[in-house]
């Protein structure tokens, strides 16, 4: 059932992809986290690490490692919406209090197109709350076109909720500093 429901909104084979899924048992129904990557992509950075020697133990997917880095999920009182704004593609994710993610996806939309943007961000609004009952209180911009001047008020005022825009390595702590040299090879 799960596969079935996936392949209608997926646009890859799910032999072109690799995924894993988790099920959570709610009281009448059931809530599946579905994660999935195109192989070519995966199999490009195994590669990498590969070459450089370097073991790979886990790739995870851009929208959940934003979403912990944005988001406290600890503390956490409204469902939030992320936005990575990029020069060719726009990703978009919601995150619920408990911070289950009930929503990602990807769009080929350019940032200069902000109107599109604001018109897709609507249609997760609805669908949202249409199908997770989930008001989004909150969106987060970030990626390397959100610091476009006026672009979070353009937002907000366009969708109607409070939009900020953070930058997901404030939250990484390093274990010790790094010096120039070190940060030469980063």
């Amino acid at each position: 059932a799960i596969m079935n429901e996936v392949s209608k909104v997926i646009p890859f084979q799910i032999s072109e992809m690799y995924f894993t899924y988790f099920i959570k048992p709610e009281t009448d129904f059931y809530t599946v986290l579905f994660a999935a990557a195109q192989r070519t992509i995966i199999e490009d950075y195994k590669n990498v690490f590969i070459e450089a020697g370097l073991p790979l133990t886990a790739i995870d997917l851009e929208s959940l490692s934003l979403g912990r880095s944005l988001l406290d999920f600890k503390n956490m009182k409204e469902t939030s919406m992320i936005v990575n704004v990029g020069r060719k593609r726009t990703y978009m994710s919601v995150f619920q209090k408990t911070g289950m993610m009930i929503f990602s996806a990807s769009i080929p939309i350019l940032v200069e197109e902000y109107t599109k943007i604001s018109d897709e961000i609507k249609k997760i609004f609805s669908y949202c709350e249409k199908y997770w009952g989930d008001k989004i209180a909150n969106m987060i911009l970030t990626g390397e076109t959100a610091l476009i001047p006026s672009i979070s008020e353009f937002f907000s005022k366009e969708v109607g909720i409070p939009t900020f825009i953070l930058d997901p390595w404030t939250s990484i702590q390093w274990a010790k500093p790094v010096t120039s040299e070190q940060a030469h090879v980063l």
